[in-house]
């Protein structure tokens, strides 16, 4: 039992390493495909949906649905605002990093968290552009901040299984999505208020 020195070795788990050009590969392609598809679906909107001149439905609106959609913009600050919290509460206190947080996420729980965080996304994001879309902007600038807005969403929850299967670094689409979704968001909220509460 003496010649058993079982401190002189120290033990590592196998981890699979994906080397660094493909994963910075993955992430540029990554980003190509999600500002491809802001691009097209926008040029494609504007190509097929006809007029390209539009008045502001939001300004007729009666006050007591201007009240409804200003307060439902206002709780929207607020779930930004706790999703902002949740996040680095997650990734900076009870874990060190996103890829930590990510890593001890069984696959059944990031299936769970990803189908409720993209339905969270399709209702508000889905509502903010469905207002904005109501609105008196150009047709050019809404078909590319509803674009942005609803793919932003769709990439941020794609990030995390990246993060998780391929390598840490793709926090970065998590960072460009995401912040894509929140300034969109904010652009587009701004908009309709200022519709909504415009004098004729």
């Amino acid at each position: 039992m003496d010649d058993l020195d079982f401190g002189a070795v120290e033990a590592t788990a196998a981890v699979d390493v994906t080397p660094a050009p493909v994963v910075y590969g993955l992430i540029a392609l990554t980003l190509v495909a999600w500002a491809a598809l802001i691009l097209i679906s926008a040029r494609v909107a504007m190509a097929r949906g006809g007029a390209t001149t539009s008045s502001s439905i939001l300004s007729r609106l009666a006050p007591s649905l201007k009240l409804v959609v200003s307060l439902t913009l206002v709780a929207g600050v607020f779930v930004q605002l706790m999703a902002a919290g949740s996040v680095w509460s997650q990734t900076k206190v009870a874990n060190a990093s996103a890829y930590e947080y990510f890593q001890y996420l069984s696959t059944a729980r990031l299936f769970g968290i990803s189908h409720a965080h993209l339905f969270g996304f399709a209702v508000i994001y889905g509502f903010n552009a469905l207002l904005l879309s109501l609105s008196g902007a150009a047709e050019r600038t809404k078909c590319l901040l509803v674009a942005t807005i609803c793919w932003s969403g769709m990439f941020d929850v794609l990030s995390w299984w990246g993060i998780r299967e391929v390598s840490e670094n793709f926090e970065i689409v998590s960072i460009v999505s995401g912040s894509g979704a929140g300034i969109g968001w904010l652009v587009s909220s701004t908009i309709v208020v200022r519709d909504l509460w415009r004098r004729s």
